[in-house]
């Protein structure tokens, strides 16, 4: 194998749990920048018990290397960066560099890019308990007309955070698609709430509002947390348990920017008055 990529997720996973040594150069074509996050979250987690065989700089992965890393400036690469309760705010800084960075044309678009990043950076900060830093970086695939948004953390999980609440989970993969529900998950302090709103009436929504979003424009989302796994495409969502688990959560958007033909707001809108009429829905 000598590509990784978003599909591979799970079986890199695996990969690292199993062994000490990390050889990077058996996947010397292309790396994922979801693949990147999950290696810089592993090292900063286990440092000290991981080596990793580095890649050839004549590799065609090495050259992306240097920019997930930072180290070559790209028009299409936000590197990775760290963040934890102290920086917590810079994460608004973090969407506006990606937006100024991929120049896609469309304000819209920007702003559903703005609250993609906002809602599971800040979510993950605030919930997560990540025992390191929360990594995360973004990537513009202009070939394919489509923009990736990845997020790592070294957390308690899904499981522990939804199942104080809803008693009828059992797993960590029920516990994924659990919050993936309207009203179960969704950070109360993001500011684009503020702005798009003038109150914070949609708190709560998170992961079901990008969930929405990724059906309504044919995109896709991964989510692993410890050993639940939950990939979705477009409408379809499947989801299962893997061996190796992941010492956290792992959520991946891909988001094909062209097929956006909405206001965030008019968006926003549509999907929060569906099943408004259920009385168990707790908005």
């Amino acid at each position: 194998m000598n590509y990784l990529g978003t599909e591979n997720i799970e079986w890199f996973i695996e990969y690292i749990s199993n062994n000490s040594t990390i050889d990077l150069t058996q996947f010397d074509n292309f790396i994922d920048p979801s693949i990147w996050a999950i290696l810089k979250s592993k090292l900063l987690l286990e440092h000290n018990k991981l080596k990793i065989v580095p890649l050839s700089p004549k590799s065609k992965s090495y050259k992306y290397l240097t920019k997930i890393i930072g180290e070559l400036n790209s028009d299409t690469t936000l590197p990775l960066e760290r963040f934890n309760s102290d920086n917590r705010d810079e994460s608004d800084l973090f969407a506006e560099n990606f937006i100024k960075l991929i120049d896609i044309e469309g304000e819209e678009v920007k702003k559903y890019v703005q609250y993609i990043i906002r809602e599971l950076l800040t979510n993950t900060i605030d919930h997560a308990k990540s025992i390191t830093d929360v990594v995360c970086c973004a990537q513009k695939f202009p070939n394919i007309k489509e923009i990736e948004i990845i997020i790592i953390d070294t957390g308690v999980g899904f499981y522990k955070t939804i199942s104080g609440k809803y008693k009828e989970i059992n797993s960590n993969e029920e516990a994924i698609r659990k919050a993936l529900e309207k009203g179960v998950t969704g950070t109360t302090k993001s500011k684009m709430y503020y702005k798009l709103y003038g109150q914070l009436k949609n708190a709560g929504y998170g992961l079901y509002v990008i969930s929405e979003m990724i059906k309504y424009y044919n995109g896709k989302l991964w989510i692993i947390s410890k050993n639940g796994s939950l990939m979705q495409n477009g409408n379809n969502i499947e989801s299962k348990s893997f061996e190796h688990e992941w010492d956290g959560s792992v959520v991946v958007v891909r988001l094909p920017y062209e097929t956006i033909k909405h206001t965030l707001n008019d968006f926003m809108k549509r999907i929060t008055q569906v099943h408004s009429s259920n009385k168990n829905d707790i908005f």
